[in-house]
């Protein structure tokens, strides 16, 4: 295990740790699928007129797997967050005013726990599909489980 417990400063120093965390949830969206929304007022989408009160779906999905935002989208990549990205279309967790007011705590979270589960165990992953196969329901989902062997890292393992 590690020596000391990590602090922010540590997480300020791990960039990296931080865009695989964003790419998993592009990849994987905790959220599931589909957001719902209904429009508050007409409106005009492309040639179609949209009346207020209609209840529209926002596939996650189809943005976040759209070449026409993400270079090689099935591809797993987290260096893609290098660089900025076109407004709503990583939204793992909603977008606009819907958008969930605990995406970034969840997104903090998420890098903590890895943090922690990186820095103390090694991972072999003994699964039998490479790569897991999802599936999407009300969120993200391992088709079967990811099954794993963790060993405890002692002091002197390097990462």
């Amino acid at each position: 295990t590690a020596a000391r417990d990590l602090t922010l400063a540590d997480f300020h120093r791990m960039p990296y740790l931080l865009k695989v965390v964003r790419e998993i949830y592009r990849y994987y969206p905790p959220g599931g699928e589909i957001y719902a929304r209904v429009s508050m007022e007409d409106d005009t989408l492309r040639d179609w007129q949209v009346p207020a009160g209609t209840t529209y779906m926002i596939h996650t999905a189809s943005i976040h797997q759209d070449p026409r935002f993400w270079a090689n989208p099935t591809e797993f990549n987290p260096d893609r967050f290098d660089k900025p990205i076109a407004n709503n279309t990583w939204i793992p967790f909603g977008g606009g005013k819907k958008d969930c007011p605990g995406k970034d705590l969840a997104v903090q979270v998420s890098n903590a726990f890895f943090a922690h589960l990186i820095r103390n165990f090694k991972w072999t992953y003994v699964g039998e599909d490479d790569p897991p196969v999802i599936r999407m329901l009300l969120s993200a989902a391992p088709k079967d489980p990811f099954l794993f062997k963790l060993q405890r890292r002692s002091t002197k393992d390097e990462l």
